[in-house]
């Protein structure tokens, strides 16, 4: 039935948090000897010595996890891709061609990996593709100069959404394993997450959810009030999630209708395999084993900010905490107990301030709190782990007074 899309379309919902500036009292550290020469010693040879790259705090904000043929790739916001062939506990660049890039989305079709990337220079906005497990990639044909949002495989075909796909281009296809794109022809101009179910493909856009089970020939609207947008989609059986922000979707009769409920955690991303899934919210990763009815909290030593990437495989879980340095976390016992897996990723956090102080080094970032290394620069620890206070806070300057370290953040002098 032909649709009137300038009257249906709605605006997504805009949430507004007011910001509080909280001052706190002053913690004081206690100053080594060494101290009193380390702030203001001058006499170095920085002037002519080289300089060396530190380990630096780690972490890196990772916006998706994808396994095939027992590699796992963690595409990050800024640095490409990263791959782990020993389930997360190591991690190496894996972004030959991709180096500077955004990775929106990942898949494998026919051997090949596939990478949705978007970059400041146009060129790099594209699907890339590497045939030798992430080592190289090169540009796919069709796609060049767009944003790919999401991948979904149906058959012998791969779907891409684009965004900004103004006059209908919302959706591509290719049918040589990602080689070639062609547009297919639909009324979605901004395509977002998708998922293939049985016959159908559904494909969010902003605050509507369309699906197809002609491959594409024609679509139908089958939610209107997805006010937030949909950030994930999965399947639990024969049941499907999507993941709104504040609540979840959730179909069971293949996407023709849905039902939405609220999460007061969040939702922002989900994961399943089999009849189990996951739901990354804010802070925390919660567990369903019966298709959604009841959510069980497993999030014991998992990092901090919200899960906006999971990967389920049967066996290991992991989670990207874009708040928290450490970047990666991993579960084996399904979320009973979480564990750091970012060993190789390159630094997290932008690093706003440094300072010498006593045997140590201590580094401010931009929302991750204080990290300090005692073996000039080449490792790093979390001072402020506890300090609910400041461990998630931009910190901007540090100042020395008597044996005293002070540290300026975005909510006050600590």
């Amino acid at each position: 039935m032909p649709l009137n899309l300038e009257i249906m379309k709605k605006k997504r919902l805009a949430i507004s948090l007011a910001a509080v500036v909280v001052i706190v009292p002053i913690l004081a550290l206690h100053k080594t000897p060494a101290a009193a020469c380390a702030a203001d010693d001058n006499s170095g040879n920085g002037a002519t010595a080289p300089w060396e790259k530190t380990g630096g705090p780690p972490g890196l904000n990772v916006s998706v996890i994808y396994k095939a043929n027992s590699v796992v790739y963690a595409g990050t916001d800024t640095q490409g891709i990263y791959k782990s062939t020993d389930d997360g506990l190591n991690w190496v660049a894996a972004n030959n061609g991709i180096e500077r890039t955004a990775v929106r989305d990942i898949i494998a079709s026919g051997g090949s990996v596939l990478a949705a990337t978007s970059s400041g220079c146009p060129g790099f906005n594209n699907v890339f593709k590497s045939t030798d497990n992430g080592t190289s990639w090169s540009p796919t044909s069709g796609l060049g100069g767009k944003i790919v949002e999401a991948f979904a495989i149906k058959g012998s075909s791969i779907y891409a959404t684009v965004g900004l796909g103004l006059g209908g281009n919302g959706v591509w296809r290719s049918t040589d394993n990602g080689n070639t794109w062609q547009v297919v022809s639909s009324p979605i101009e901004n395509g977002g997450k998708i998922i293939v179910s049985d016959n159908a493909i559904i494909v969010a856009e902003d605050n509507f959810i369309w699906r197809s089970t002609d491959d594409g020939a024609s679509w139908d609207v089958v939610e209107q009030f997805a006010l937030t947008g949909v950030s994930s989609f999965a399947r639990a059986g024969t049941k499907l999630f999507a993941a709104e922000n504040v609540g979840i979707e959730t179909s069971t009769d293949n996407g023709e209708t849905w039902d939405f409920s609220l999460f007061s955690n969040g939702a922002y991303s989900l994961s399943s395999n089999g009849e189990i899934i996951y739901l990354g919210s804010n802070n925390k990763v919660f567990k369903s084993a019966d298709f959604g009815a009841t959510w069980i909290d497993v999030s014991n030593g998992l990092g901090h900010g919200g899960i906006r990437s999971l990967l389920f495989d049967g066996t290991n879980l992991f989670a990207g905490t874009p708040a928290d340095a450490v970047g990666v976390y991993k579960s084996t016992n399904g979320g009973a107990n979480w564990g750091p897996a970012a060993s190789g990723l390159p630094i997290g956090k932008d690093i706003r301030s440094l300072i010498s102080f006593g045997a140590y080094v201590f580094a401010g970032t931009d929302g991750d709190g204080i990290y300090r290394s005692s073996d000039h620069g080449d490792n790093w620890v979390k001072t402020d782990a506890n300090n609910t206070l400041l461990n998630q806070e931009l910190v901007l300057a540090f100042c020395i007074k008597d044996t005293a370290l002070f540290a300026g953040a975005s909510n006050g002098i600590h």
